[in-house]
Order: structure tokens, then sequence, then C-alpha cells
């Protein structure tokens, strides 16, 4: 392991990126396993959760790269969280911590300076207010689906049947896209779709260099802002 270790760190002073990568990981990897082994040693606290607030916070200190420390930071906090409970990714706070974003920044600061407790209270109650975020989008999607199941009723056949999954899991689309993942026909798929529009169910995508479509009540429902709240913390 040192010798293996011993290698990577010469090639990484050679600027070799690979080696650099392999030993970033090598490294964090560790890290985890060692937080994970003195947290779980504390019944009055959440292992997981405190150990990404602290590994997080190490990351950020660390600034280990020129430009995307905060979005690599970010993208790890799901990482780190699968990597110790073995479960799908799914803790993503970035819209919150965008949102925070003067106080996050105060609070790693204030960090720096000892007041760790601060920084790990404010960034668990992100964590709150994240999942509560995504309570409400949830319900939403919820309510847009029941309303759509209804209006779609309006269209005969089956077929809207296997292409609304599709729809729904794509959100932005094309038609082809969209035929060849619900295996329906090309020309039922097309007349499908413009009766979708006609509904107001799903709307052109401008955007898009070929025609698409969007869902844009779903569309809205995943990007739009935080339900207005303002950053009080």
């Amino acid at each position: 392991m040192k010798k293996q270790t011993d290698d990577l760190v010469k090639r990484a002073k050679r600027h070799e990126s690979e080696a650099f990568t392999e030993l970033m990981q090598l490294y964090m990897t560790d890290m985890y396993k060692v937080a994970y082994a003195i947290l779980m040693n504390d019944e009055f606290i959440d292992p997981l959760l405190v150990n990404v607030v602290l590994s997080h916070m190490q990351f950020e200190t660390i600034h280990a790269y020129k430009d995307g420390n905060g979005r690599l930071g970010r993208a790890l906090i799901p990482v780190q969280m699968s990597m110790l409970d073995n479960s799908t990714p799914i803790l993503y706070i970035s819209e919150i911590l965008e949102l925070y974003k003067p106080s996050y920044r105060r609070h790693l600061m204030e960090c720096r300076r000892g007041n760790v407790a601060g920084y790990i209270k404010f960034f668990l109650q992100c964590v709150i207010d994240q999942c509560n975020a995504y309570i409400i989008k949830i319900e939403r999607i919820k309510e847009i689906y029941r309303e759509d199941m209804e209006t779609i009723k309006a269209i005969k056949g089956n077929s809207v049947y296997r292409i609304m999954p599709v729809i729904m899991k794509q959100i932005v689309f094309t038609k082809k896209e969209v035929q060849e993942i619900s295996g329906v026909s090309v020309n039922v798929v097309s007349n499908i779709i413009n009766q979708l529009v006609d509904l107001k169910v799903i709307v052109p995508d401008p955007t898009m260099i070929k025609k698409g479509y969007r869902y844009q009540k779903i569309y809205d429902a995943f990007v739009g802002t935080y339900g207005g709240v303002e950053d009080e913390h």
C-alpha cells in the first residue's frame, strides 16, 4: 500500500493528472472510512451526515483545484453518502446552498476560526430545508400526474399510456426519442404528441436544435426556485 502511494505521489509531482486523481480518490476513501469509524462510536450524532459535513468542509478548505472546487465539493456529497451506506445517491443540496450562499461562505470562514459546531448546525439545517423542498416538489409532481392522467382520457386508444411514462421520465424530448423508448410506431407517437400539445399537457421547446418538446409543468417543478424562501441563516 505504501509503495503504491509513494509511486502515485512521485507521478503526481510530475504533474500526471491520472496519478493525482488516483491519489485523491485513495486519500478521500481512507478519510471517509476513518471519519465514519470515529463518528459511529458516538450514539448522539448522525455519523453519516456529520461525516459528510466535515468532509465537505475539509475539501472546500483544501481548495484543491484552480476552478470548480465548489461544484465538485457539492457533487461529492451524494457520492460520499452512497459510499457510506451503499444506497442510491440522493442527497443533492446544491439548490439550498446556492440560496444560502452568503451564510454558507460565512459559516465556512467561521469554521476555519474554530467554530465547527456552528458550521455543522448550519449545514444540517440546509439538509433539512433541502429535504422539505424535495417533499414539496414530489407533492407537486403527484398533483400534476393526477391532473394530466385525467386530461389524456380525451385521447383515444391505449398507446398514450405507453408514451406518458416516457415523457414524464425524459421531461425534455423529441418525437424520435419517445418512439425509440416506448416502442410505439412513429405515426402514432407523432399524432399523440400533437394531441398532447393541443391539450396543453406539453409544449414545443424552442431551445432544442431539433424539434423538441417539454413537459413544462414537471420541468417547472424541478427547476423552479426554492419556494420563495430567503436566506435568514
